[in-house]
Protein backbone atom coordinates (compact mmCIF):
# COMPACT_ATOMS: atom_id res chain seq x y z
CA UNK A 1 0.00 0.00 0.00
CA UNK A 2 2.80 2.26 0.91
CA UNK A 3 6.63 2.13 0.88
CA UNK A 4 6.18 4.14 4.21
CA UNK A 5 5.51 0.86 5.76
CA UNK A 6 8.93 -0.34 5.96
CA UNK A 7 9.93 2.00 8.87
CA UNK A 8 7.53 0.33 11.23
CA UNK A 9 9.51 -3.15 10.32
CA UNK A 10 12.04 -4.44 12.40
CA UNK A 11 15.83 -4.00 11.96
CA UNK A 12 15.95 -7.49 11.16
CA UNK A 13 13.37 -7.20 8.36
CA UNK A 14 14.81 -3.88 7.21
CA UNK A 15 18.32 -5.78 7.16
CA UNK A 16 16.76 -9.05 5.25
CA UNK A 17 17.87 -9.13 1.59
CA UNK A 18 14.85 -11.31 0.27
CA UNK A 19 12.31 -9.68 2.40
CA UNK A 20 13.63 -5.85 0.40
CA UNK A 21 13.69 -7.53 -2.69
CA UNK A 22 10.04 -8.50 -2.46
CA UNK A 23 9.29 -4.89 -1.37
CA UNK A 24 11.77 -3.19 -3.95
CA UNK A 25 9.46 -4.77 -6.77
CA UNK A 26 6.95 -2.80 -6.23
CA UNK A 27 8.27 0.16 -4.06
CA UNK A 28 11.64 1.13 -4.43
CA UNK A 29 11.66 4.13 -3.15
CA UNK A 30 11.01 2.46 0.43
CA UNK A 31 15.01 2.07 0.44
CA UNK A 32 14.70 5.50 2.28
CA UNK A 33 13.55 3.10 5.32
CA UNK A 34 16.23 0.08 4.55
CA UNK A 35 18.62 -0.42 7.79
CA UNK A 36 22.16 1.23 6.69
CA UNK A 37 23.72 -2.02 5.79
CA UNK A 38 20.58 -2.35 2.91
CA UNK A 39 20.95 0.88 1.64
CA UNK A 40 25.39 -0.04 0.92
CA UNK A 41 24.20 -3.40 -0.45
CA UNK A 42 24.48 -2.57 -4.22
CA UNK A 43 22.27 -5.98 -5.77
CA UNK A 44 19.57 -4.35 -3.39
CA UNK A 45 20.34 -0.69 -3.99
CA UNK A 46 20.04 -1.53 -7.86
CA UNK A 47 16.68 -3.57 -7.76
CA UNK A 48 15.16 -0.34 -6.30
CA UNK A 49 16.06 2.35 -8.28
CA UNK A 50 15.33 -0.29 -11.17
CA UNK A 51 11.55 0.17 -10.22
CA UNK A 52 11.95 4.57 -8.77
CA UNK A 53 14.99 5.81 -9.88
CA UNK A 54 14.73 8.38 -7.12
CA UNK A 55 15.76 5.93 -4.91
CA UNK A 56 19.64 6.61 -5.55
CA UNK A 57 19.28 9.37 -3.46
CA UNK A 58 18.82 7.44 -0.27
CA UNK A 59 21.55 5.04 -0.98
CA UNK A 60 24.86 5.32 0.84
CA UNK A 61 27.57 7.63 -0.20
CA UNK A 62 29.91 5.11 -2.01
CA UNK A 63 27.04 3.47 -4.08
CA UNK A 64 25.75 7.38 -5.44
CA UNK A 65 29.44 7.82 -6.78
CA UNK A 66 28.78 4.18 -8.39
CA UNK A 67 28.82 5.72 -11.63
CA UNK A 68 26.71 2.60 -13.51
CA UNK A 69 24.15 2.79 -10.84
CA UNK A 70 23.69 6.47 -11.41
CA UNK A 71 23.79 5.59 -15.29
CA UNK A 72 20.88 3.18 -14.64
CA UNK A 73 18.78 6.34 -12.59
CA UNK A 74 19.50 8.80 -15.42
CA UNK A 75 17.97 6.32 -17.64
CA UNK A 76 15.29 5.28 -16.06
CA UNK A 77 14.77 8.92 -15.06
CA UNK A 78 13.87 10.35 -18.30
CA UNK A 79 10.59 11.08 -17.89
CA UNK A 80 10.92 12.91 -14.36
CA UNK A 81 14.31 14.73 -16.30
CA UNK A 82 12.37 16.43 -18.97
CA UNK A 83 12.62 19.49 -18.02
CA UNK A 84 14.47 21.78 -20.82
CA UNK A 85 17.55 23.25 -19.88
CA UNK A 86 17.38 22.33 -16.17
CA UNK A 87 17.64 18.73 -16.74
CA UNK A 88 21.43 18.46 -15.38
CA UNK A 89 20.24 20.03 -12.21
CA UNK A 90 17.24 18.37 -11.74
CA UNK A 91 18.75 15.33 -11.83
CA UNK A 92 21.42 16.02 -9.16
CA UNK A 93 18.77 16.89 -6.70
CA UNK A 94 16.62 14.73 -7.39
CA UNK A 95 19.36 11.96 -7.15
CA UNK A 96 21.87 13.56 -4.74
CA UNK A 97 24.88 13.05 -6.65
CA UNK A 98 28.06 14.59 -7.68
CA UNK A 99 27.04 16.91 -11.14
CA UNK A 100 30.06 15.27 -12.64
CA UNK A 101 28.58 11.97 -12.47
CA UNK A 102 25.36 12.68 -13.80
CA UNK A 103 26.54 14.56 -16.33
CA UNK A 104 28.75 12.01 -17.82
CA UNK A 105 26.07 9.64 -17.48
CA UNK A 106 23.68 12.00 -19.37
CA UNK A 107 26.44 12.27 -22.45
CA UNK A 108 26.48 8.87 -22.50
CA UNK A 109 22.56 7.90 -22.84
CA UNK A 110 22.37 10.76 -25.54
CA UNK A 111 25.48 12.56 -27.04
CA UNK A 112 23.65 14.68 -29.35
CA UNK A 113 21.82 17.60 -26.67
CA UNK A 114 25.56 18.73 -25.70
CA UNK A 115 26.77 19.22 -28.88
CA UNK A 116 23.64 21.05 -29.46
CA UNK A 117 24.31 22.97 -27.06
CA UNK A 118 27.76 24.53 -27.61
CA UNK A 119 26.91 24.92 -31.24
CA UNK A 120 24.66 27.39 -29.62
CA UNK A 121 26.66 28.49 -26.96
CA UNK A 122 30.37 27.95 -26.93
CA UNK A 123 30.13 28.74 -23.18
CA UNK A 124 28.40 25.61 -22.90
CA UNK A 125 31.60 23.74 -22.44
CA UNK A 126 32.62 25.20 -19.53
CA UNK A 127 29.75 22.59 -17.97
CA UNK A 128 30.05 19.95 -21.13
CA UNK A 129 31.42 16.29 -20.07
CA UNK A 130 35.04 15.42 -21.19
CA UNK A 131 33.94 13.57 -23.61
CA UNK A 132 32.65 16.54 -25.01
CA UNK A 133 35.31 18.83 -24.21
CA UNK A 134 37.74 16.50 -26.02
CA UNK A 135 36.00 16.07 -29.17
CA UNK A 136 38.16 17.65 -31.90
CA UNK A 137 34.94 18.88 -34.26
CA UNK A 138 33.27 20.71 -31.35
CA UNK A 139 36.22 22.20 -29.80
CA UNK A 140 37.85 23.47 -33.31
CA UNK A 141 33.79 24.81 -34.09
CA UNK A 142 33.87 26.55 -30.81
CA UNK A 143 37.37 28.63 -31.49
CA UNK A 144 36.03 29.70 -34.28
CA UNK A 145 32.68 30.95 -32.33
CA UNK A 146 34.66 32.66 -29.82
CA UNK A 147 37.19 33.65 -31.22
CA UNK A 148 39.63 31.69 -29.82
CA UNK A 149 38.69 31.92 -26.47
CA UNK A 150 37.05 28.69 -26.18
CA UNK A 151 40.72 26.66 -25.11
CA UNK A 152 40.32 27.87 -21.84
CA UNK A 153 37.38 25.51 -21.89
CA UNK A 154 38.24 22.76 -23.67
CA UNK A 155 39.93 19.52 -21.80
CA UNK A 156 43.65 19.23 -21.52
CA UNK A 157 44.15 16.73 -24.85
CA UNK A 158 43.12 19.37 -26.91
CA UNK A 159 45.05 22.17 -24.91
CA UNK A 160 48.05 19.84 -26.34
CA UNK A 161 47.12 19.37 -29.81
CA UNK A 162 48.81 21.64 -32.20
CA UNK A 163 46.29 21.87 -34.93
CA UNK A 164 43.51 23.05 -32.06
CA UNK A 165 45.97 25.52 -30.30
CA UNK A 166 47.03 27.23 -34.03
CA UNK A 167 43.61 27.39 -34.61
CA UNK A 168 42.98 29.36 -31.70
CA UNK A 169 46.05 31.75 -31.42
CA UNK A 170 45.19 32.32 -34.88
CA UNK A 171 42.25 34.27 -33.66
CA UNK A 172 43.48 35.09 -30.45
CA UNK A 173 47.27 35.47 -30.04
CA UNK A 174 46.63 35.35 -25.81
CA UNK A 175 44.76 32.29 -26.43
CA UNK A 176 48.61 30.55 -25.97
CA UNK A 177 47.95 31.12 -22.21
CA UNK A 178 45.90 27.96 -22.24
CA UNK A 179 48.30 26.01 -24.51
CA UNK A 180 50.11 22.80 -22.85
CA UNK A 181 53.61 24.10 -22.22
CA UNK A 182 54.95 22.24 -24.98
CA UNK A 183 53.58 24.03 -27.69
CA UNK A 184 54.46 27.15 -25.28
CA UNK A 185 57.52 26.18 -26.45
CA UNK A 186 56.81 25.17 -30.30
CA UNK A 187 58.06 27.80 -32.48
CA UNK A 188 55.66 27.37 -35.09
CA UNK A 189 52.72 28.12 -32.41
CA UNK A 190 54.37 31.02 -30.91
CA UNK A 191 55.13 32.82 -33.85
CA UNK A 192 51.39 32.25 -35.09
CA UNK A 193 50.06 33.60 -31.77
CA UNK A 194 52.93 37.16 -31.52
CA UNK A 195 52.13 37.89 -34.98
CA UNK A 196 48.14 37.95 -33.90
CA UNK A 197 48.84 40.10 -30.82
CA UNK A 198 52.71 40.57 -29.34
CA UNK A 199 51.31 40.42 -26.05
CA UNK A 200 51.50 36.62 -26.41
CA UNK A 201 55.21 36.34 -26.27
CA UNK A 202 54.73 36.39 -21.98
CA UNK A 203 53.06 33.30 -22.28
CA UNK A 204 55.85 31.45 -24.07
CA UNK A 205 58.38 29.41 -22.55
CA UNK A 206 62.12 30.11 -22.29
CA UNK A 207 63.28 28.79 -25.75
CA UNK A 208 61.00 30.50 -28.33
CA UNK A 209 61.95 33.86 -26.36
CA UNK A 210 65.23 33.48 -27.33
CA UNK A 211 64.41 33.08 -30.74
CA UNK A 212 65.24 36.10 -33.24
CA UNK A 213 62.55 35.55 -35.97
CA UNK A 214 60.03 34.80 -33.09
CA UNK A 215 61.32 38.43 -31.29
CA UNK A 216 61.31 39.97 -34.66
CA UNK A 217 57.31 39.10 -35.31
CA UNK A 218 56.52 40.03 -31.84
CA UNK A 219 58.56 43.77 -32.44
CA UNK A 220 56.02 44.22 -35.10
CA UNK A 221 53.32 44.62 -33.24
CA UNK A 222 55.38 46.57 -30.52
CA UNK A 223 58.52 47.85 -29.04
CA UNK A 224 57.78 46.60 -25.88
CA UNK A 225 58.02 43.22 -26.80
CA UNK A 226 61.52 43.20 -26.59
CA UNK A 227 61.42 43.31 -22.55
CA UNK A 228 60.19 39.44 -23.07
CA UNK A 229 63.10 38.46 -25.04
CA UNK A 230 65.93 35.92 -23.22
CA UNK A 231 69.91 35.10 -23.66
CA UNK A 232 71.79 37.11 -25.93
CA UNK A 233 68.98 38.67 -27.71
CA UNK A 234 68.69 41.10 -24.58
CA UNK A 235 71.98 42.23 -26.00
CA UNK A 236 71.59 42.70 -29.58
CA UNK A 237 71.97 46.23 -30.64
CA UNK A 238 69.65 45.92 -33.45
CA UNK A 239 66.99 44.81 -32.26
CA UNK A 240 66.98 47.44 -29.61
CA UNK A 241 67.41 49.95 -32.03
CA UNK A 242 64.56 48.68 -34.00
CA UNK A 243 62.19 48.73 -30.89
CA UNK A 244 62.67 51.84 -29.89
CA UNK A 245 62.29 53.39 -33.52
CA UNK A 246 58.84 51.34 -33.17
CA UNK A 247 57.95 52.57 -29.41
CA UNK A 248 60.46 55.16 -27.54
CA UNK A 249 59.26 54.17 -24.26
CA UNK A 250 60.42 50.52 -24.58
CA UNK A 251 63.97 52.31 -23.71
CA UNK A 252 63.06 51.69 -20.22
CA UNK A 253 63.12 47.87 -20.60
CA UNK A 254 66.97 48.19 -20.90
CA UNK A 255 70.14 47.64 -19.97
CA UNK A 256 72.04 50.89 -19.24
CA UNK A 257 74.30 50.86 -21.74
CA UNK A 258 71.79 51.23 -24.06
CA UNK A 259 69.91 54.12 -22.32
CA UNK A 260 73.45 55.65 -22.53
CA UNK A 261 73.84 55.26 -26.15
CA UNK A 262 73.30 58.00 -28.24
CA UNK A 263 71.78 56.56 -31.50
CA UNK A 264 69.60 54.40 -29.32
CA UNK A 265 67.94 57.60 -27.21
CA UNK A 266 68.29 59.29 -30.41
CA UNK A 267 65.62 56.78 -31.94
CA UNK A 268 63.83 56.62 -28.82
CA UNK A 269 63.16 60.37 -28.58
CA UNK A 270 62.20 60.60 -32.05
CA UNK A 271 59.21 58.34 -31.64
CA UNK A 272 58.25 59.94 -28.26
CA UNK A 273 59.65 62.73 -26.68
CA UNK A 274 58.67 61.19 -23.21
CA UNK A 275 61.85 58.76 -23.79
CA UNK A 276 63.78 61.72 -22.62
CA UNK A 277 62.75 60.19 -18.96
CA UNK A 278 64.61 57.65 -19.41
CA UNK A 279 67.56 58.35 -21.45
CA UNK A 280 71.42 58.29 -19.66
CA UNK A 281 73.07 61.05 -18.81
CA UNK A 282 75.79 59.69 -20.87
CA UNK A 283 73.54 60.68 -24.04
CA UNK A 284 74.00 64.27 -22.93
CA UNK A 285 77.48 66.56 -23.45
CA UNK A 286 79.12 67.10 -20.01
CA UNK A 287 81.82 69.98 -18.94
CA UNK A 288 83.50 69.73 -16.03
CA UNK A 289 81.82 66.30 -15.44
CA UNK A 290 78.72 68.07 -15.00
CA UNK A 291 75.73 67.66 -17.36
CA UNK A 292 74.69 70.10 -19.35
CA UNK A 293 71.22 71.23 -20.39
CA UNK A 294 71.54 69.82 -23.81
CA UNK A 295 70.01 73.06 -25.60
CA UNK A 296 70.72 72.31 -29.06
CA UNK A 297 71.84 68.30 -28.61
CA UNK A 298 70.73 66.36 -31.16
CA UNK A 299 68.86 64.45 -28.49
CA UNK A 300 66.77 67.59 -27.23
CA UNK A 301 66.15 68.66 -31.04
CA UNK A 302 64.91 64.97 -31.55
CA UNK A 303 62.55 65.41 -28.69
CA UNK A 304 61.09 68.85 -30.05
CA UNK A 305 60.21 67.21 -33.43
CA UNK A 306 59.64 63.45 -32.59
CA UNK A 307 56.49 61.51 -34.10
CA UNK A 308 54.74 61.84 -30.52
CA UNK A 309 54.72 65.88 -30.39
CA UNK A 310 53.45 66.08 -33.67
CA UNK A 311 51.03 63.84 -32.40
CA UNK A 312 50.27 65.88 -29.62
CA UNK A 313 50.15 69.49 -31.32
CA UNK A 314 48.19 67.87 -34.16
CA UNK A 315 45.14 66.72 -31.53
CA UNK A 316 45.88 70.32 -30.00
CA UNK A 317 45.13 71.88 -33.21
CA UNK A 318 41.89 69.91 -33.94
CA UNK A 319 40.49 70.62 -30.40
CA UNK A 320 40.82 74.70 -30.87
Amino acid sequence: QSPDVLKCASLALRSDPAFLRQVFQVHGIALEHASEEARGHRELVLQAIRQNPRALRYASAELRADRELVLEAVRGGQPWMSCGSSALQCAVEELCVDVEIVRDAMHSIDPSPWRAKVTRDWMRLREAPDEVRSDKEIVMQALKDSFGMALALVAPVMQADKDVVMEAVRWRGQALEHASEALRSDRDVVLEAVKQDWEAMRFATEKPRSDREVILASLAGSGEALQYACGPLLDDRELVLQSVRHDGLAIKYFDRKFRDDPEVCLEAVKENWSALRHVGDKAFPREGGEVQDGTGHPVMSAAFDSMETRRLWRSRANVD
